[in-house]
């Protein structure tokens, strides 16, 4: 688990970075949870079979906290963003959950697609709080909606 969340983003990342400092977005997009915010512990089960899980996602919000602060990323205006795709019906969310693939996937495709056209637009067309985020601070974590994770 820890080496599909955190090693193979982070390898990732650093062999794909080269190509994404010269690309017209400069956007880099990681695939998060909710249960990798630390700030909703609190309301979760945060024991038992769950936990590797969200330690790992914990350590996945991390490393891309640090990437985009990296001298080099930064001069780039790389942006990235940890994504939550919402609880979906598949093997893992199982069929209680009440999001399908498509509905998941169909929000985080139009999240990432505002996200880049807000970078490309004027000041005023960033009206959207992730977009803010993302603009000023190169870093948000989101869920498939746009909605504002806290970390």
């Amino acid at each position: 688990m820890f080496d599909t969340n955190v090693v193979g983003a982070f390898l990732t990342l650093k062999h794909f970075t080269p190509l994404v400092q010269r690309s017209t977005d400069r956007l880099v997009v990681v695939m998060s949870s909710i249960f990798g915010s630390i700030a909703s512990v609190k309301f979760t089960d945060a024991l038992g079979a769950i936990a590797p899980y969200r330690v790992s996602k914990s350590a996945l919000n991390m490393l891309v906290a640090s990437y985009v602060v990296d001298a080099d990323v930064r001069s780039a205006n790389v942006r990235a963003i940890a994504m939550h795709p919402g609880w979906v019906q598949t093997d893992m969310g199982s069929s209680a959950a009440p999001l399908t693939v498509d509905q998941s996937t169909r929000g985080v495709v139009e999240v990432v697609q505002h996200a880049v056209a807000a970078a490309t637009a004027s000041a005023g067309a960033v009206e959207k709080e992730y977009t803010r985020r993302l603009a000023a601070e190169h870093l948000v974590y989101v869920d498939y909606t746009g909605a504002v994770l806290d970390w």
